[in-house]
């Protein structure tokens, strides 16, 4: 966990940001784009190799479970699990912190570059997470992990172009010629993460469906998470589980993620999912993940074990 912890991410466009590109450790290798190394017969591969080539490629998309997070190599994660049971090529699309806006726009980047027979997507807490986390923010918005970082750059950025005078300009006729909204109605137009959370579903499904539509098979597997699993009780999950309660400053969101959001969003996932007619399936009724195995390496990311049994559902559905 530590070669994950300090793996970091580089700024791109579009994106925002993806994974170190051309990483190589112990643990984690990445290509030029950041995309994470996966296993196909006796080498390895990722968008950069498969590139303009002819094969066909399956893609799993989604956030850091899908990346691998946990995994103790290249070897043992989703995608390279799925070749082994498959024999297909895998890539890797998985974006450490990624929303689901983002993850589109990975799949988007790499539409003409590899030639996509299907798409698997591994995914759900981020959008869900960052909407509980940021409800004070305005309505509108796709919210992002290092959200601050990003409007420090660029508010740097805006300053160094214009200069200090015209800055100074600025703050001083603008604000004051200024005619704020005055409209109550527009002003109290904010939605409740509730609210945000399905329309993100709506939307995403919406655009997957297009996918689908250019002959590209298309499934969406709502990532395990640990309080939605209730699982049985193992003394190296508790241990984690009591350590992060002491020491992680994002308990307090998480512990909003309970069964009764589950029960919501479980139901959203499959509403939208009929209308736009996308396989559907939820992970966290998975019966496997819910006996005393050591599975979990935190609330969200799985070991070598547990992706290796979640590999082996995928696998089943596809």
């Amino acid at each position: 966990m530590r070669e994950y912890d300090s793996l970091g991410h580089d700024f791109i466009l579009y994106k925002m940001f993806t994974n170190k590109k051309n990483f190589n450790g112990k643990h984690i290798n990445t290509d030029s784009y950041g995309y994470r190394l996966s296993k196909y017969a006796n080498d390895f591969i990722s968008v950069s190799s498969e590139e303009l080539e002819s094969n066909e490629v399956n893609i799993i998309l989604g956030g850091s479970t899908a990346f691998g997070v946990g995994s103790t190599k290249d070897d043992t994660t989703i995608a390279s699990y799925l070749h082994n049971l498959s024999g297909q090529r895998w890539i890797n699309l998985g974006v450490r912190a990624c929303n689901s806006m983002q993850e589109i726009i990975n799949v988007i980047s790499v539409l003409g570059k590899v030639n996509i027979n299907q798409i698997i997507i591994l995914s759900g807490i981020n959008d869900i997470y960052l909407d509980l986390n940021l409800n004070d923010m305005e309505s509108g918005e796709d919210y992002i992990f290092y959200n601050n970082l990003f409007t420090k750059i660029f508010k740097g950025m805006e300053n160094k172009r214009l200069g200090w005078k015209r800055n100074l300009y600025n703050k001083l006729v603008f604000k004051k010629n200024h005619k704020p909204i005055t409209n109550q109605k527009i002003l109290n137009k904010v939605l409740n993460p509730i609210q945000r959370i399905e329309l993100n579903i709506k939307r995403n499904f919406l655009v997957y469906s297009l996918l689908k539509n250019k002959n590209i098979k298309v499934k969406f597997f709502l990532q395990p998470f640990f309080a939605w699993i209730e699982k049985k009780s193992n003394n190296k999950e508790d241990e984690i589980i009591r350590f992060l309660n002491k020491t992680s400053s994002i308990s307090n969101t998480l512990e909003k993620i309970n069964i009764e959001l589950y029960n919501d969003v479980k139901s959203m996932y499959s509403k939208y999912s009929k209308i736009y007619d996308i396989d559907f399936f939820d992970l966290n009724s998975l019966s496997t993940l819910k006996g005393d195995d050591f599975l979990f390496v935190d609330r969200v990311h799985l070991n070598d074990f547990g992706y290796k049994l979640i590999s082996n559902f995928i696998h089943k559905y596809l």
